[in-house]
């Protein structure tokens, strides 16, 4: 193996260097963009630092600090403190140099002293270093009857979740609710016996595109909302005539021979000589020779013919999807319905219900324990740091915006 070594491009890693100065800059919003292993994390403990540096009045504590995950939180939880005791340890004149350089900041007298003050109270009151759960979790327990959650809830982690989803999925598989049978043998013949298995683990990663899809409507209506703009949109011929063997005449068959194709005889023989392997209508059926020892008008009558076999099998396809679509929504609410049952009799929520029920408080500031919630969260953070905001999904993506837009508006202390 030989290992291409390239020489340093001065004026890229000034540019580099410039850029992470400007992302310690405490007078300003910023977003970091970069590749992973370049230091993303370091820059974001160094601009709380900078932030703490530059307002001798802001506290550790008045940092809200979001994760994606409870390992980054800790890491961060690690991290961030080590960095400020090692600050604190420096000489005087070894700060006087290095906040400069280092932060961007420009050096007062009583830097050193503030360092040495906040490597006490970071310990003590350090900033809040969570996941975007974590926090939900600090939040909702003040207020669980206003968020619709039970009071003193327990959370179900990911493993306690999957545990409570299977045991849901296999009684209902034991004891299929009336109606669904139909849809049950979709998912067997389609998906197999081993993937319907794996259904509860599938429902967990599309949960929130599931209950988005289906929406407030409950079981019955909010699938049959569902199939009804899918089958509006897609506008399917009648299953009848997609169902039946679409084997043309059998006045085609020589004229294919003479093509080169050898006698169909099925319907999946049609099917390869008019698409391709990758379920694509074949380009040409002959080439220039081939089209002189037919009959042209009989040539473009069995292209006629092609275009309508393929037009029918694309429409198989679709109605095929759209019957697992739906006996996969069908089962899915079924396993959701009966899920939330558990959770209520149990009083335990997972995390994706603390994110709905924290984005429906935040986004409903007139309410009044709301209102409270925003008060609280107001005159206690002045600062908000997302890490890994790429990794958020929509629901985390929102309650990010609603905390951004209302703790920085500056409306609570000026």
């Amino acid at each position: 193996m030989i290992t291409m070594r390239y020489p340093a491009d001065e004026t890229r890693t000034q540019a580099a260097s410039a850029a992470q100065q400007q992302a310690l800059t405490p007078h300003g919003s910023v977003w970091v963009s970069a590749n992973a292993g370049t230091g993303k994390t370091t820059v974001l403990t160094q601009r709380l630092l900078a932030l703490l540096l530059a307002d001798p009045a802001l506290e550790p504590r008045q940092i809200l600090a979001l994760t994606f995950t409870r390992v980054a939180a800790g890491e961060m939880a690690e991290r961030f403190p080590r960095l400020v005791a090692q600050w604190a340890a420096e000489t005087d004149e070894a700060l006087a140099q290095k906040i400069p350089d280092k932060l961007g900041l420009a050096f007062r007298e009583d830097m050193p002293e503030r360092l040495r003050a906040l490597a006490a109270s970071v310990c003590l009151q350090p900033p809040t270093l969570t996941t975007i759960h974590g926090f939900a979790q600090q939040v909702l327990m003040a207020l669980p009857a206003v968020a619709g959650l039970p009071e003193g809830f327990g959370l179900l982690d990911d493993t306690a979740q999957q545990r409570l989803l299977k045991q849901v999925h296999r009684e209902l598989l034991l004891n299929p609710p009336i109606n669904t049978q139909t849809y049950l043998n979709t998912l067997l013949i389609e998906l197999g016996e081993n993937a319907l298995h794996d259904l509860p683990k599938m429902l967990v990663n599309a949960w929130g595109r599931i209950e988005a899809v289906l929406g407030p409507h409950g079981l019955a209506q909010g699938v049959a909302q569902v199939m009804a703009r899918i089958d509006a949109e897609l506008d399917f011929p009648p299953k009848s005539d997609v169902y039946r063997d679409q084997s043309p005449s059998v006045e085609y068959i020589p004229v294919v021979q003479m093509l080169g194709f050898e006698k169909p005889v099925s319907e999946q023989d049609w099917q390869k000589i008019f698409m391709t392997q990758a379920g694509k209508k074949r380009a040409k059926l002959a080439n220039i020779e081939q089209r002189k020892q037919i009959d042209e008008a009989v040539y473009l009558r069995l292209c006629d013919v092609q275009e309508q076999f393929v037009t029918h099998i694309k429409a198989r396809d679709a109605l095929r999807g759209r019957d697992i679509t739906e006996a996969l929504l069908v089962w899915a609410a079924h396993v959701q319905e009966r899920y939330r049952t558990e959770k209520r009799a149990r009083g335990v929520v997972d995390f994706n219900d603390l994110l709905r029920a924290l984005e429906q408080v935040l986004a409903n500031p007139e309410e009044e324990a709301a209102a409270w919630l925003w008060h609280r969260l107001d005159t206690r953070y002045r600062h908000l740091v997302v890490d890994e905001a790429q990794e958020n999904n929509a629901n985390q993506s929102r309650i990010v915006q609603l905390l951004a837009e209302n703790l920085l508006a500056g409306e609570v202390g000026g």
